[in-house]
């Protein structure tokens, strides 16, 4: 996640902290469950957050949301039409219900064990859906693409790759552009 890339397109930008309450544990099964079930603190704060930000005199009426990992599924469950002008949702899973939303960029990768087949997925839902979208696979991706590094000693890089995470720079910097892109004409053009 970067959001100050994102803010380097000329966009105001809040970032919700969605494992803070309750200690570590607590809170990242409480989020995990708000994943599953559409419901709990993380969905609120997400939605509070976006209602914070259009409340801002810097921010037009346009927002939208962007989402990684974890992130991106709730970014697919908040990304309602009616709240959002257009959603990028980054490896995150595949509701049951996408009839909901606003325009989505989504980027994958092919070698991400966690979600395989959710682009092609996707796509098919927004198609039934009539949503306008912007999916890509990445080939040599897997999951978070986007990170620049893995977490840990440097040791763990093989084990990071053999689990299917990670991309290369040139997939990073690509959907990277499609996002910004995708967002110009719903949001105004970057700065």
């Amino acid at each position: 996640m970067n959001p100050g890339r994102i803010a380097g397109w000329g966009y105001e930008v809040v970032v919700p902290d969605l494992y803070s309450d309750g200690g570590a544990r607590r809170c990242l099964v409480a989020t995990m469950r708000s994943m599953s079930t559409g419901k709990g603190k993380a969905l609120v704060d997400i939605e509070t957050s976006g209602q914070w930000l259009l409340a801002q005199p810097e921010t037009t009426e346009a927002v939208g949301i962007v989402g990684f990992c974890m992130g991106g599924g709730f970014a697919l469950l908040t990304c309602d039409r009616d709240r959002y002008a257009v959603a990028s949702v980054n490896y995150g899973t595949v509701p049951e219900d996408v009839g909901h939303a606003c325009p989505v960029v989504g980027s994958y990768g092919a070698g991400d064990l966690q979600n395989r087949g959710a682009a092609q997925k996707l796509e098919a839902k927004l198609d039934a859906a009539s949503v306008g979208y912007d999916i890509q696979e990445y080939p040599s991706a897997g999951h978070a693409l986007f990170n620049d590094s893995m977490p840990g000693p440097a040791a763990l890089a093989p084990l990071w790759h053999v689990a299917g995470f990670g991309g290369t720079r040139e997939d990073r910097e690509h959907a990277w552009r499609r996002i910004e892109d995708y967002f110009a004409a719903p949001l105004g053009a970057s700065a």
